[in-house]
């Protein structure tokens, strides 16, 4: 699904792309890389009061997340509702202090449970011991 948004300025109109559609990109105004599967995001919306999920976007990298999210809300030019993040959380998965992976979550539990999910994968697949990873999360 596509749909033309705009942000806090009237300059900041671009067209949002959510994961239902084939050919994903990132979310971030302005910029068309490919999403990193980690970084996806649950948007809401409201319709004239009526509160619902609108969809999932990606993003390509955290600096662009968090672009989009400080960006925010955006207004809907093609039908009556605002689109909006609430304030969605980054859990970041660190190895010997270098972080390796990232994931957002719509809250903190949901970025956790993505996070363990990455750490137990690299556990299994590179065989890293659980030890030298940590995961650690903040407010996107």
């Amino acid at each position: 699904m596509t749909e033309t948004l705009r942000g806090s300025t009237p300059q900041s109109e671009f067209t949002l792309t959510t994961t239902l559609d084939d050919e994903i990109e990132c979310a971030c105004e302005g910029c068309h890389d490919d999403v990193d599967d980690q970084l996806k995001l649950l948007l809401g919306c409201d319709a004239r009061g009526m509160v619902a999920d609108y969809g999932t976007v990606g993003f390509c990298s955290l600096e662009c997340a968090r672009q989009f999210v400080s960006a925010g809300p955006y207004q809907s030019l093609e039908e009556d509702l605002i689109v909006y993040t609430q304030q969605p959380v980054v859990a970041t998965v660190v190895h010997n202090g270098e972080v390796i992976e990232a994931t957002l979550g719509f809250d903190v539990k949901e970025a956790i449970e993505a996070a363990a999910e990455i750490v137990a994968d690299l556990v299994d697949d590179v065989e890293l011991s659980p030890d030298d990873l940590s995961i650690q999360t903040e407010e996107l």
